[in-house]
């Protein structure tokens, strides 16, 4: 499970979590969990790319590494050109959100991989169009702006 949580500042959050009603439902939840990795970051600011998924769509994340001195420049490169090119609107693909991660920590369990620089949130509309989508000849000309700056990128979708 993945879960999404926003707070208007740090402040904001440390009050939330020590909330005695938040603790006593952590102590639950807890119970039933054999691991959890929390990551904190801020979001990019990408509103000319960002767009809103359908009813229905497919939700994704991704978790990006970077190699080694390079930053998130590439991916919102990346993202740009197939907003202005019209490639994401012709397979329902959307770019919601970027969150630059400042720091990744086990919360219960340990942390067993690489904290990711960067957490992309996106929706498809209709996962039948994703195999055209990753062999159109648009993409396939992209794909190297975004592919050569990662060190991984793992995704998940859900319904």
């Amino acid at each position: 499970m993945i879960q999404i949580f926003t707070a208007k500042n740090l402040i904001s959050f440390q009050s939330y979590m020590a909330d005695e009603e938040v603790q006593r439902l952590s102590n639950v939840r807890n119970q039933g969990l054999r691991k959890m990795t929390v990551s904190f970051g801020s979001e990019i600011s990408a509103s000319e790319i960002l767009s809103k998924s359908t009813d229905g769509a497919l939700r994704g994340i991704a978790l990006v590494k970077f190699k080694e001195n390079l930053d998130h420049t590439a991916m919102l490169e990346f993202n740009r050109l197939g907003e202005n090119s019209g490639l994401f609107s012709k397979y329902g693909i959307h770019a919601e959100a970027f969150v630059k991660v400042m720091k990744s920590m086990p919360a219960i369990g340990a942390l067993d991989y690489k904290q990711p620089d960067l957490i992309a949130l996106f929706g498809v509309d209709d996962a039948s169009k994703m195999k055209a989508y990753l062999s159109d000849r648009q993409y396939l000309e992209l794909a190297p702006i975004r592919d050569n700056t990662l060190d991984s990128y793992h995704f998940f979708m859900c319904k």
